[in-house]
Parts: C-alpha cells; structure tokens; sequence
C-alpha cells in the first residue's frame, strides 16, 4: 500500500484516467471551490443526490465545506472513484479543483458515511442531515498510517492550506484617453 501525494493543476487534461476493470480500493483526496456559495436549500439537495449516488455505487467519504471551498476524501472501488472525479472534473464551469491524493487502500476510514458533511465557520449552521464534526473524523485507527496522513490533509485544510479559488468575475476597468495623444 501506498500513499501517492499529487498536486495537480491542468486544464484540458482529465485525471486520473480510465483504468482496465479492477477491484483496487482507493481513497481520493481534493479540494476544491464552487463558482457561488451553496445556499442551504440546494446544499441540502446536492447532498442528498451525492448520498444516493455514492451508496448506489459503494462510495464512502466526507466533505469539509469552508464557505464556496471545499476538501473531500472519497473511497470506494477504484474505477467507481476515479469516474466521480472525471465528472466533476469536467464540469470547470462549476468547481475549480486540486487533485491532493489519490492512493490504494485496505480499508475506508469513512466506511459508514455515503457523504458526511462537516461545515466549518464559513459556512451556514442549519444542521443538516449527514452533518458530522471534525471529533467524528477524528476516531481512526491509530496505527494506520494512510488514514493518519489523510487526517493530517483535514486539518491542513481547515488551518488554510490546500485551498483553492474559483476565479470571480472579471473586473472591468473604464479608462479615459487624453485628446493629445
């Protein structure tokens, strides 16, 4: 097993790409940012579409949301994984991406949770459903160190690292010539 650490930026180009039929576990770490914050409402029901996909195709894991960015840690069989990625990937006119992690796992720290969502300062306080805390997170194996690393990669984020913007709005700017030029 091992712990592969990518940080990766690239336009036109779709990571990880499609592999032959396996029966690898993986563990998938991005963060990332969304054009607008969500609003309780369509939080609510993005979430619960990602639960019912995620537990349609065995994936487990959790999202750290900061306000429009986010980190998510995504496990499950390695072609079921990489294929959520891809389509997220792809969307660039929704989400801005940085791929922090991709690596081969014995078994899913978040086994239990299709999507738990852990919201941070940033971020409206309405419980939702699914909503853990970072306490919840923190109950890993000891001894296990892929899980350690990838708990070390939450709290870096939530500390302000790994963050990525969504590019805003271009500024306009009006400038006046001068006659005599």
């Amino acid at each position: 097993m091992h712990f592969a650490f990518h940080k990766q930026r690239c336009k036109n180009r779709v990571f990880p790409p499609p592999s032959k039929k396996s029966h690898a576990v993986i563990r998938l770490i991005y963060s990332g940012s969304v054009a607008a914050e969500p609003d309780p409402q369509n939080l609510a029901a993005f979430l619960a579409d990602c639960r019912r996909r995620n537990e349609r195709d065995g994936i487990s894991g959790v999202m750290v949301l900061m306000g429009q960015e986010f980190l998510q840690v995504i496990e499950g069989p390695d072609d079921d994984v990489d294929r959520y990625y891809r389509q997220v990937f792809q969307d660039t006119t929704r989400y801005k991406l940085l791929l922090l992690a991709r690596q081969e796992i014995d078994a899913a720290i978040f086994a239990n949770w299709s999507l738990g969502l852990v919201k941070c300062e940033d971020t409206p306080n309405d419980p939702l459903p699914g909503d853990v805390s970072i306490m919840d997170i923190e109950q890993i194996d000891p001894a296990d160190l892929n899980a350690l690393r990838t708990l070390r990669v939450i709290r870096e984020f939530i500390d302000g690292k790994w963050h990525v913007r969504f590019p805003g709005p271009p500024k306009l700017s009006i400038t006046q010539r001068s006659r005599g030029f």
